[in-house]
């Protein structure tokens, strides 16, 4: 998962056939600036990120500079890269308008924990989820996995389904 804070230019991004590929000069686990290369893959519907982020440069006609962009009130984009805090007053914002319960709890931290989540719930390897997250600690890791599987990996409830499926015979 990248993060919109460690993604600021136009300049760090690279498009390929397969996909985005990203630079992230410096992240929490690189402090010396290295940098790393994240590379995003087509998706393969109409939520596809890459897509996304290749409409939006288009649309805006971004080719240098700030990629995520304030608008004024009068739908002018600025020139100036969005706050950081921006990301999540949008995130909370978009919750607000599709009526979630929870939107006091999210941030761009929750989409960092739901690509953990989901990933693994199909099936990803941990090693593909911990590196494409950027994450060192695989505790942290397994956190977030093990709590988006409470339901679906859960004894209780294979015991449950098991003894449904032998009632019905």
């Amino acid at each position: 998962m990248v993060k919109t804070e460690d993604v600021r230019t136009v300049e760090q991004l690279r498009f390929e056939t397969q996909g985005l590929m990203v630079l992230i000069p410096r992240s929490k686990t690189d402090q010396d600036g290295v940098g790393k290369i994240k590379a995003l893959p087509y998706g393969q519907n109409a939520v596809c990120p890459v897509a996304a982020v290749k409409k939006w440069l288009e649309v805006s006609k971004i080719q240098q500079g700030a990629i995520f962009r304030g608008v004024n009130r009068w739908n002018i984009l600025q020139s100036e890269s969005l706050h950081l805090n921006s990301v999540n007053t949008i995130i909370k914002t978009l919750a607000r308008q599709c009526g979630f319960d929870f939107v006091d709890d999210l941030s761009s931290h929750s989409l960092r924990r739901g690509f953990a989540t989901s990933a693994a719930n199909i099936g990803a390897d941990f090693e593909w989820i911990k590196r494409q997250g950027g994450w060192k600690n695989d505790n942290t890791v397994r956190e977030y996995i093990e709590e988006g599987q409470l339901f679906n990996q859960n004894a209780a409830g294979k015991l449950l389904a098991s003894s449904f499926a032998n009632k019905k015979e």
